[in-house]
């Protein structure tokens, strides 16, 4: 398995210390699900969820919708020092509590986004987030080392087989 949620908390707590940063905002959703180690159901086909989420060095922030989290879920997130919030209070709780902040906007985001949270000429950083997400621990390495395995093991037997129907002369399609 990753990283635990309280490491990664930590690690960005750290890094927003080194560059004199109050709190940090995370818009893009793949950042915050990996950040928090949750999988949602509000994107077809996606384990995605409709998310903000703020960090300071003394609490964390998840703007979400509420009666779609599992109890369970909201209990640990607390238990970790994070608030759950509703989703669509996202911009009036940021302009009340951070307007005169010192904040890091994480990566990139709309710019509707961008304009309502930013009054200042400072341009998006690099995500920070992503770049941790980049660092994979030793058990993650070997999860992404059988994967590769096995997906390799998986194109030799199509392939295989593709060669099979040609020989027989076996009209085939992606069907």
């Amino acid at each position: 398995s990753g990283t635990d949620v309280v490491t990664k908390l930590q690690d960005i707590k750290i890094y927003l210390s080194y560059i004199e940063k109050d709190a940090i905002v995370v818009s893009q959703l793949d950042n915050i699900a990996w950040l928090l180690n949750l999988r949602g159901s509000d994107i077809p086909y996606s384990p995605l969820f409709f998310s903000y989420f703020i960090l300071t060095q003394e609490r964390g922030y998840l703007f979400i919708n509420k009666p779609s989290l599992p109890k369970e879920i909201a209990r640990a997130l607390n238990k970790n020092g994070i608030e759950i919030i509703n989703y669509q209070d996202f911009i009036h709780f940021y302009k009340e509590k951070f307007t005169n902040k010192n904040v890091l906007i994480d990566g990139d985001q709309s710019t509707a986004l961008w304009l309502s949270l930013n009054n200042t000429n400072e341009k998006p950083s690099e995500s920070r987030i992503a770049k941790l997400k980049n660092i994979k621990t030793p058990s993650e390495i070997n999860l992404l080392k059988n994967a590769m395995k096995k997906d390799c093991i998986a194109l030799i037997r199509l392939n295989l087989w593709i060669e099979e129907q040609k020989a027989k002369h076996t009209l085939f399609t992606e069907y």
